[in-house]
């Protein structure tokens, strides 16, 4: 059976009605707040901001059936968001949580052609649509979590390349390959945390994943000392991590 608008339809399987998907997950936008102020979307005039109730924020791109079987990605997802909030807030000190790498990539692939699907992606401007659901190689990955070993999957900045937050803050999009002109990825931040989901060649990765780590073990803060973090497990792991240094604003006392 297919259902007609699923874009899962090329694997098979699909049964009941279209449900309401929401490609950032429900779980985690509903953390963030009942209501949230976005940007970014085609349907936004472009540098404008509206605030807009959570569950607005789904499109009916997935059936039932599929969405169900996806649920364990969303779980994954929101435990990961948690434990990293938990650490920039100095909530816990020490493995705050551990969270399977393999199930982040799947989501942020979720995600990707969730957006996709729903005709959310702008570039340059411009509406874009990518047609990722018709690569089986990718539908592969995301409901058989058939492994990535040549390079593709999840990246970690060595370094933080924005100020950490301790607000909610996300933010989401795709990579777009001016080169070749196609999708190579997307890019997640996190409270200025970011991550990339590489799903391109190898052979095309230097120009945007300098300095950037392929499937670190760990996340860890340093507050002046006391650490916190965040595992990440791995079917490989590759025994690099990322460490990320607050530093606190003090007066410097008079000489």
């Amino acid at each position: 059976m297919v259902s007609t608008g699923c874009f899962a339809a090329n694997v098979g399987g699909c049964g009941g009605r279209l449900s309401l998907e929401h490609s950032l997950s429900f779980s985690l936008l509903r953390e963030m707040g009942d209501e949230l102020e976005v940007s970014g979307f085609p349907w936004l005039p472009a540098g404008t901001t509206k605030r807009v109730a959570a569950r607005s924020l789904g499109s009916k791109v997935l059936c039932e059936t599929h969405n169900r079987h996806l649920a364990n990605l969303d779980s994954a997802a929101a435990t990961f968001f948690r434990c990293l909030r938990a650490c920039i807030r100095h909530d816990g000190r020490g493995s705050v949580g551990t969270v399977q790498g393999e199930l982040v990539e799947q989501w942020m692939l979720k995600c990707l052609l969730g957006f996709d699907a729903a005709r959310h992606v702008v570039v340059e401007g411009q509406r874009r649509t990518f047609a990722l659901a018709t690569q089986f190689d990718l539908l592969s990955k995301l409901f058989d979590g058939h492994r990535w070993t040549d390079g593709r999957g999840l990246y970690s900045a060595s370094k933080s390349q924005s100020p950490i937050s301790t607000s909610n803050s996300l933010s989401f999009g795709p990579l777009w390959d001016t080169t070749l002109d196609r999708c190579s990825g997307c890019v997640l931040s996190f409270s200025g945390i970011p991550f990339i989901l590489q799903i391109g060649d190898p052979e095309y990765h230097d120009w945007h994943l300098a300095n950037w780590h392929y499937r670190p073990d760990f996340v860890e803060f340093d507050h002046g000392g006391v650490k916190s973090g965040v595992n990440i497990q791995w079917a490989e792991p590759t025994g690099m991590g990322i460490v990320i240094r607050t530093v606190e604003d003090r007066q410097t006392p008079p000489h």
